[in-house]
């Protein structure tokens, strides 16, 4: 059974369900809409930039990258007399883009970020929580914090800066991660210096109470609104705890069902892979006649990109292919699973194969992370002396014909100095979601049609109507209180969610809950929301579910654009970033295009000096790996090694 960002399908695994990381972007960065976070963070961010920091500890750094980015006489990113690079959007694709260029050992290049907000979007959509009272931060040390042990090549600063405002950030989306699936993603941490921990969690499974699922028919619990099975990270706390309403004999029968198909698909994610339908052979006329007969865009465009090495089997296909049962699918592994992909069930089905399975395989009883002072730290890392246009709203980019790339924006937007402008740069990084690439970047306009994405919302807020019978019944549990089990109490105020050390001198971590919460509403759609059970006492909701929360207990809420997959999507991709030339270069030749269409069409990543990264950029799930992995694929390119590559003595971190 697949537990995120959920691990492989294996029962210790199903304690490693996490919110995702979820590299899923902000419609504020994308291009479309207004800057977010308080003037307090945008503060913070603005003496950042600023202010490059000169204290760190030389133990975490490289030497040439510790040259590069300890001068405060100077922004480190416009070095004179390189190649200019301008980058599109601020997210972990574009400020590890930039991380690598700017802190090239040859300083070869001068980079320029531009950001449609005000503040970088890596960390734009996160959480500053209300202040709270010197009594309710010492009730909160007495129940329990969040405490972690700083590594001792930590840098200083981060230790000692906004001590204030420590615990107060709550990331947007969670930002789980885990190792195996997330190798380059952990090596860019460690390398930054960057703290992250193991954090305990107990995961509820339920229906809501307005769901028209038969599966929660069949029991009385479901019907309650309470959870049929819980289970904890890393599965510390073995026997799984009975969920209430469920007798003795009825869970070990259901905990056997479970084990039974659990081992079944993990061994059939090792020993069965998905199939690969063969592309049709060139010269066939039915192949020409699809591309006649076809209304759609995107399946012209898929016809034009796809690659020769035929179409993926879909997951809904291969659950069928290895016989894993209804039953087991929509009670266990979609409501898991989605907690990673954060969509429908039925788009999730519609994934391919291959990517579930090499999630599960190489996350396969491997530990899952958080960042300990959220992502912010990170973004702080990345952007160390980063030179960025802020309120820059980028129209288009094109390519010219002496080889340099111009782009067109609109700078401070709905504002009395708003004006539109032009740049030209030597090579551009587009660092944004499909949707938002196919606009602004005409050769992939008809590409990224095949691409889809949708919106996801999350909420941060105290309306426990969806999780409090679960909720409380785990609070009142003895073998959960002896483990010092933090649950959501609607009675207390918000608190800051770091801890202290007890009287021993040892870390208090607190265990928490997070509860996947799914519903089918009356045209079929099915979906899972995740609601975690803050340390801060709040609740978190992640693909929050129209008018399920109660408006005027909401304290914040932000949308989302994420990026999903289907096999002809990921076709498209895989085309895009591979050397082979597709099929539509020479395929296409439709006259209304003009006499560049194949150029146009056959566009692989770098032509024209331009290049795209994101989390979607690669053969795998749209998470943050994604975004690494692409990053380092350009800056290899250019001749830049990643420096957490160059390190082969890497210390353990957690």
């Amino acid at each position: 059974m697949v537990a995120t960002k959920a691990p492989p399908p294996d029962l210790s695994a199903l304690g490693d369900i996490h919110a995702p990381d979820n590299p899923i972007s902000s419609n504020t960065n994308t291009g479309s809409g207004t800057g977010t976070g308080t003037p307090e963070a945008r503060s913070r961010s603005r003496s950042a930039r600023t202010n490059t920091r000169t204290r760190r500890r030389d133990s975490g750094y490289h030497e040439d990258a510790k040259e590069s980015l300890s001068s405060s006489s100077r922004n480190s990113f416009i070095l004179g007399g390189g190649e200019t690079v301008g980058i599109v959007g601020s997210g972990m694709a574009g400020l590890a883009a930039a991380f690598l260029l700017g802190n090239d050992r040859q300083r070869r290049f001068e980079v320029e970020l531009l950001e449609v907000q005000d503040v970088l979007s890596l960390d734009s959509a996160s959480f500053e929580l209300p202040r709270s009272t010197e009594a309710e931060a010492q009730a909160l040390e007495i129940g329990g914090g969040l405490a972690y042990d700083f590594p001792k090549n930590a840098r200083k600063d981060d230790q000692d800066d906004d001590n204030e405002n420590e615990g107060r950030r709550v990331d947007l989306p969670m930002r789980a991660f885990a190792a195996g699936y997330y190798d380059n993603l952990l090596k860019m941490y460690r390398y930054l210096g960057v703290v992250f921990a193991s954090p305990k969690f107990v995961y509820s499974i339920s229906f809501s109470k307005n769901s028209q699922c038969p599966a929660s028919d069949s029991k009385k619990d479901d019907e309650e609104g309470g959870a049929y099975f819980i289970h904890s990270s890393n599965n510390h706390i073995l026997p799984p705890i009975r969920p209430a309403g469920i007798t003795g004999t009825e869970y070990f029968f259901e905990i056997l069902y479970l084990l039974f198909w659990y081992f079944w698909f993990t061994l059939a994610c090792f020993w069965i892979p998905p199939k690969t339908t063969p592309p049709p052979k060139k010269g066939k006329s039915k192949g020409k006649k699809r591309r006649k007969s076809s209304a759609s865009e995107t399946e012209h465009a898929h016809d034009l990109y796809s690659n020769t090495t035929g179409t993926g089997e879909t997951l809904r296909a291969y659950l069928s292919r290895v016989k894993i049962p209804t039953y087991y699918t929509t009670r266990y592994f979609l409501p898991l699973m989605s907690s990673i992909t954060t969509c429908t069930h039925a788009e999730l089905l519609d994934f391919p194969a291959s990517d579930i399975i090499n999630y599960a395989r190489q996350t396969h009883r491997k530990p899952h992370y958080t960042l300990t002072r959220g992502v912010k730290a990170a973004e702080k890392r990345l952007s160390d002396g980063l030179n960025v246009r802020y309120n820059h709203r980028v129209t288009k980019v094109e390519t010219l014909r002496t080889g340099r790339v111009r782009v067109h924006f609109i700078a401070n937007q709905g504002k009395e100095s708003e004006r539109e402008g032009v740049k030209e740069y030597d090579r551009v990084i587009i660092a944004t979601t499909p949707d938002v690439t196919g606009k602004i970047f005409s050769p992939l306009s008809l590409a990224m049609k095949v691409i889809p994405t949708t919106e996801v919302r999350t909420v941060v807020h105290r309306d426990r109507s969806r999780v409090g019978k679960t909720s409380a019944y785990l609070g009142a549990n003895e073998r959960l209180q002896k483990r010092n089990i933090k649950t959501f109490d609607q009675d207390k105020s918000i608190a800051s969610s770091n801890g202290s050390r007890g009287p021993d001198g040892s870390c208090a971590s607190v265990l928490t809950a997070m509860h996947m919460v799914t519903e089918t509403d009356a045209s079929g759609t099915t979906r899972t929301e995740s609601i975690h059970e803050h340390p801060a006492n709040v609740l978190v909701t992640t693909y929050a579910l129209e008018n399920s929360i109660a408006e005027d207990k909401i304290l914040h809420s932000v949308r989302f654009t994420r990026v999903l997959r289907t096999s002809a999507s990921r076709d498209v991709v895989n085309s895009l970033f591979s050397y082979a030339k597709p099929p539509g270069a020479t395929a296409c030749k439709d006259k209304e295009k003009g006499k560049d269409a194949v150029a146009v069409e056959g566009w692989k990543n770098g032509d024209g000096n331009v290049y795209v990264v994101g989390g979607w950029c690669w053969d795998g799930m749209v998470l943050l790996e994604g975004c690494v992995v692409s990053a380092v694929r350009v800056a290899n390119e250019l001749g830049i090694q990643a420096p957490w590559d160059q390190d082969e003595e890497q210390e353990t971190w957690f």
